[in-house]
């Protein structure tokens, strides 16, 4: 870890070590977060980066305060509107090349591996998501569905699945993710047409689940078959409003 980064950190973690944290380290994992995010910090931490910091030693506390956590990989996300004028040539380019996309929400975001640009937006009442690398390169698209559109076997296949990793699991979002060349995608959004041969599908849920009787929030993806792929659990944003 660079030397200015540890020195952050470091500073970071003795500014929480407050009656406070205290407090909140006996809260379930969900409250706990939350608190720990919206703990006010000294001002002169306060800069572009600091957020990321703050990730790093949230995961440290909840390692060192033996906060209960299943499966491995964690997933954090914070959002902020942009304007287009501030969107990568490449990927405002690709998004005016679709012929439906209308009313269009664009959003720059930060996670724990790295950032992104996001254009949003509804056709036929369908939330679209298409996510850029900051350099405006296509990573993939996202389609919102409900669960009685996708396949019956697959619907199967991953409901088996979530019975076996959750005593009881509550879904709340389902999007249909592609990924391919540009010119393929954009040839699909175009004319509703897939050519599988060329687009890669994934199935990626939003859900509640109860594992050794405590309840967190995860984002499970799973193939075009409905075999699992990886399992995250979401780390809850304290005031963040996320669209789609």
């Amino acid at each position: 870890m660079p030397g200015g980064i540890c020195f952050r950190v470091k500073t970071c973690w003795h500014s929480c070590r407050r009656k406070d944290l205290r407090m909140i380290s006996k809260l379930p994992l969900k409250e706990f977060v939350s608190q720990f995010m919206s703990i006010p910090f000294p001002q002169s931490l306060m800069n572009s980066t600091f957020h990321s910091y703050r990730q790093i030693v949230l995961l440290l506390l909840m390692n060192a305060l033996a906060i209960p956590m299943v499966f491995g990989q964690v997933k954090y996300e914070k959002e902020y509107r942009i304007r287009k004028d501030e969107v990568p040539a490449m990927a405002g380019q690709f998004v005016s090349a679709i012929d439906f996309a209308k009313r269009v929400k664009w959003y720059y975001e930060e996670n724990f591996t790295g950032h992104s640009i996001e254009a949003k937006f509804k056709a036929d009442g369908y939330p679209h998501s298409i996510e850029f690398d900051t350099t405006g390169m296509l990573e993939d698209i996202e389609i919102g569905r409900a669960w009685k559109e996708l396949p019956v076997p697959v619907q199967r296949q991953i409901d088996t699945s979530l019975q076996s990793d959750f005593m009881k699991y509550k879904i709340s979002k389902i999007q249909i993710q592609y990924q391919g060349g540009p010119q393929s995608l954009l040839a699909f959004l175009n004319s509703g047409k897939l050519d599988p041969g060329e687009i890669m599908i994934r199935y990626e849920l939003i859900l509640r689940g109860k594992v050794d009787g405590i309840w967190q929030l995860f984002e499970k993806t799973f193939d075009a078959s409905g075999h699992p792929v990886r399992t995250e659990v979401i780390l809850p944003q304290p005031s963040d409003h996320l669209e789609y």
